[in-house]
């Protein structure tokens, strides 16, 4: 070997030594962690601390999963990650009250969270993502609260309700799995405000009636809602109203921003006064959401002008002062915004 072919093999040496040095390679524990009855958790060692047996922190990454077995605590998560490798629980509850799991990212189980027989709890302010079942699933639990929570990208559901009861889901952001929201004998539930899109349904309901479901958004699912065997309140009355769906496009001749058809879930299921803008919108001259104000969003209004409710071209997120027709007034406030990052 000369001299030039030696350097050439030792500096490549040497950076493969320095790159597996620099690589750590995260490894599951050999353990399953526990915050038992009594307030302790084991292993000892685990980034979670709790100074009064109530509030338990999360400090680094957690590479398991964890079983919760006392009540009337409350779990936060404070930004930390709780990592799967494909099976088992993000946090499972089984048998416990009052408990908070909160400000957590759980990803990679085959739930992010599992309750079993677990009631008054709450679930808020988390992200659940790439599970091989569902973001939550509940079985025989009751009085619960599902808030906050961005829920994507689950191979089956986003939330699951088994025989469970007097739940309360809102304000959730359930995008991308086969549907996000599912409900199988499962009664009394509210779920309202919450925003559900590009799944397969938006919604699965089976012998699961007097469920109250208003002010959510229903946006570009294959299918909305399946529904069989179910019988369940889809709006809120008027003038509140009732849900938003992507694909109902009424007329709105009063415009009391609720459309002048109902819109028919199934033969036994009717909201009574769908919502012509999405629930909570809010105008914003970057139509199109990309991040940045352009000619796409020009265009966008511009194919809609003229539109009001009930036209074939009617697009609501093009009517920027929500006056119940796209006119220049709204291509005027997109063109003051051209070009700027939003």
């Amino acid at each position: 070997m000369n001299a030039t072919s030696f350097r050439v093999f030792l500096v490549s040496l040497l950076v493969g030594m320095l790159g597996s040095l620099l690589y750590v390679q995260p490894v599951r524990g050999d353990e399953t962690i526990y915050i038992h009855a009594d307030g302790t958790i084991s292993p000892p060692e685990v980034p979670i601390s709790s100074v009064d047996y109530v509030t338990y922190t999360l400090t680094g990454t957690i590479y398991d999963s964890i079983v919760v077995n006392r009540s009337n605590i409350i779990v936060d998560g404070a930004g930390y990650t709780v990592q799967g490798f494909g099976i088992g629980e993000g946090f499972r509850l089984y048998g416990v009250n009052n408990v908070t799991i909160k400000n957590t990212n759980i990803k990679g189980f085959t739930y992010s969270i599992y309750l079993d027989l677990a009631n008054d709890s709450v679930i808020s302010r988390n992200n659940m993502s790439a599970n091989s079942f569902d973001g939550i699933e509940l079985h025989d639990s009751s009085n619960n609260v599902i808030s906050g929570n961005n829920i994507k990208t689950n191979e089956w559901y986003g939330i699951g309700l088994y025989y469970s009861s007097n739940n309360l889901i809102e304000r959730n952001n359930i995008t991308n799995s086969y549907s996000g929201i599912r409900f199988y004998y499962s009664r009394n539930n509210t779920v309202y405000q919450n925003h559900l899109a590009d799944s397969f349904y938006g919604m699965g309901i089976s012998n699961s009636s007097n469920n109250s479901i208003f002010h959510n958004n229903f946006v570009n699912n294959t299918y909305h809602v399946y529904c069989r065997s179910s019988i369940d309140a889809w709006d809120n009355g008027y003038p509140s109203g009732g849900n938003y769906w992507s694909d109902h496009n009424p007329p709105d001749e009063d415009f009391d921003k609720i459309g002048d058809l109902p819109y028919a879930v199934d033969e036994n299921n009717t909201d009574r006064y769908p919502l012509i803008y999405p629930y909570g919108f809010m105008p914003k001259p970057d139509v199109n959401g990309d991040g940045i104000v352009n000619i796409v969003d020009i265009a966008t209004v511009a194919k809609a002008y003229g539109c009001k409710p009930g036209d074939s071209n009617w697009n609501p997120i093009a009517d920027l002062d929500v006056n119940g027709v796209i006119d220049i007034l709204d291509i005027a406030k997109v063109a003051k915004y051209y070009g700027r990052t939003v």
